[in-house]
C-alpha cells in the first residue's frame, strides 16, 4: 500500500514519514528536508538543528546570534530557511502551501530567548515539546482532516520526487 521509502511513524497516531528528502529548484540550487511527515490535516516540513549552546533571536530576523561557551556566532534564521523549503516543495508537488507546516526541531538543551510566534504555519520547538505541538496543530477545530487516500498518494508522489532514493 505504501511506496518505497515512505515509513510509518507513531506519535500517538499513525503518520507517514519520508526522511532525507532532496530535490532541486531550477537547474542548480538544491534543497534538503530532514523529515517530511504527513499528519491528518497537514504535511510537516521538519528541519533538525543541533545547537549546543544558546540562541538570541526574533522570529523574522534574517540572522540570529548563537552562543557556544564564550564564543558568539551569527547564523541564518532556520525558520526563514525552512519556510523557503516549504515553498519549494509546494511548487514542486502542486500541493497547496496552506497544507504545509514548517517546523525547526532543536535539541532539548538549547537555550533560546523567549520568542513570540506570530505565524500559525511556522514553528521552532524542542524535541521534548514536538509531540505536544503536533497534537495542538492536528486538533485545531477549524481545519477538516485530509482524506487518507489523498495523503498516501501525496506521500507516494513526494517519495518519487526525492532525489536521495
Amino acid at each position: 500500500m505504501y511506496y518505497k521509502n515512505v515509513r510509518r511513524v507513531t506519535l500517538d497516531n499513525d503518520y507517514l514519514l519520508i526522511n532525507d528528502f532532496r530535490n532541486k529548484v531550477g537547474s542548480k540550487e538544491s534543497f534538503t528536508i530532514d523529515h517530511l511527515m504527513a499528519g491528518d490535516k497537514y504535511f510537516y516540513v521538519i528541519r533538525d538543528r543541533y545547537y549546543p549552546g544558546a540562541i538570541s533571536a526574533k522570529e523574522d530576523d534574517q540572522k540570529w546570534l548563537f552562543y557556544k561557551g564564550k564564543k558568539k556566532r551569527i547564523i541564518n534564521n532556520p525558520m526563514i530557511l525552512n519556510r523557503l523549503r516549504v515553498e519549494h516543495l509546494a511548487l514542486l508537488s502542486n500541493v497547496d502551501v496552506k497544507y504545509f507546516i514548517s517546523i525547526v526541531l532543536v535539541n532539548d538543551d538549547c537555550l533560546m530567548t523567549p520568542m513570540e510566534n506570530t505565524c500559525n504555519d511556522s514553528f521552532i520547538v524542542s524535541l521534548k515539546k514536538f509531540p505536544k505541538l503536533i497534537k495542538i496543530i492536528e486538533d485545531s477545530s477549524d481545519v477538516e482532516p485530509l482524506q487518507k487516500e489523498s495523503v498516501a498518494a501525496a506521500m507516494k508522489d513526494f517519495a518519487k520526487l526525492n532525489l536521495n532514493h
